[in-house]
């Protein structure tokens, strides 16, 4: 699979140390418009 979006709860920050970084990246979820789409995705699912 390639070029898919997955959104991870991490409240203790911990993600990071725990993941094969070869495999993936992550990005801290910063743009006030995406932060949106996830909250409507939240609440339609």
């Amino acid at each position: 699979m390639s070029g898919g979006i997955a959104y991870v709860y991490d409240p203790k920050d911990k993600l990071e140390q725990l993941s094969n970084l070869d495999t993936f990246e992550l990005e801290k979820l910063e743009i006030e418009e995406d932060v949106d789409e996830l909250k409507l995705l939240e609440k339609t699912t």
